[in-house]
């Protein structure tokens, strides 16, 4: 086998911040959610009491006014800049999570976990859409 190779085998099985965040997205029943980022990271803070192993990447520091991951907003970026998450609205308010995005997602992203995280991705998934829905 080429590094190469080794390398598209190794992304595969991997799984990132970047694809739990995305396996969560494309779970969430809505077409959009809250853009506001004191909301989406009080959310992901609050999930995290609940889902400490699920979520144990991201870190939160506590000390200002909400809290607030690095991990969270750095991945948050990347979907943006990668146009996973679209804010087409005038105000940029909200994310929109297109149905085909979604789709996208749940064929290349979800594979990566097993059935026994899918249903606890679920479940997490709707639990993050009450908190920041639209």
């Amino acid at each position: 086998m080429t590094g190469l190779e080794q390398l598209k085998e190794t992304l595969v099985r991997t799984v990132t911040a970047d694809d739990l965040i995305k396996a969560l997205l494309c779970e969430v029943g809505a077409e959009t959610i809250s853009k506001d980022p004191e909301r989406i990271h009080e959310a992901f803070y609050m999930l995290r009491q609940d889902y400490p192993k699920l979520l144990s990447d991201f870190h939160f520091d506590t000390s200002g006014l909400s809290a607030f991951s690095d991990l969270l907003d750095r991945v948050l970026f990347r979907l943006e800049t990668s146009s996973v998450l679209g804010t087409v609205n005038p105000r940029f308010s909200v994310y929109e999570l297109r149905a085909s995005m979604k789709d996208e997602l749940k064929r290349t992203v979800l594979p990566k976990f097993s059935p026994d995280t899918r249903k606890v991705l679920q479940e997490v998934s709707h639990k993050l859409e009450e908190l920041v829905k639209d």
